[in-house]
This record gives structure tokens, C-alpha cells and sequence, in this order.
């Protein structure tokens, strides 16, 4: 939490990279809630699920102060056919 908007911009992005592997090894330094996400994605990765990424932004898209952003990441799993 708190980076400037550059530096949480490249964090979110090999978080998101990681997620998207369905990597179940996040740690807190790259989301508040890496237990429950690692868990999600463990199961993901034994259920050959997709992820996909819907959207990743951080507060200082929405607001002026860039210097202590904070990063949000959405995504999809769904069984399937990958889609584009």
C-alpha cells in the first residue's frame, strides 16, 4: 500500500502476471490479501481454470494525489474455452 503511482504501477502488473498464471506464491508485498487469493488460485490451478483479467487500476487514476496509491485488480475464473 502507499507506493508512488509508478512504482505500484509496475508492482500491480507482476501481480497481475502472477495471477494470471493462476501463481499461488503472493505475499504481502504485492496484495493485502494474498492468503485468500493464493488459496483461490491453488484451487484455480487444481480445477485447470481460466483467469482472466478484466481490470487494473489504482487510486491515483481517480484522483490527483499520485505519490501513495493504492491498487485494485479485477479479474474472471471461469471453466472453458480461453477467451479473447
Amino acid at each position: 500500500h502507499y507506493l508512488d503511482y509508478a512504482r505500484a504501477r509496475a508492482v500491480d502488473a507482476a501481480t497481475a502476471k502472477s495471477i494470471l498464471a493462476c501463481a499461488a506464491e503472493l505475499d504481502a508485498d504485492q496484495a493485502c490479501g494474498h492468503v485468500a487469493i493464493n488459496g483461490l488460485l491453488y484451487a484455480a490451478r487444481q480445477r485447470h481454470l481460466n483467469v482472466r483479467l478484466l481490470d487494473l487500476r489504482n487510486s491515483g487514476d481517480t484522483q490527483p494525489d499520485r505519490s501513495r496509491v493504492v491498487g485494485y485488480g479485477a479479474f474472471a475464473l471461469y471453466e472453458g474455452p480461453v477467451r479473447q
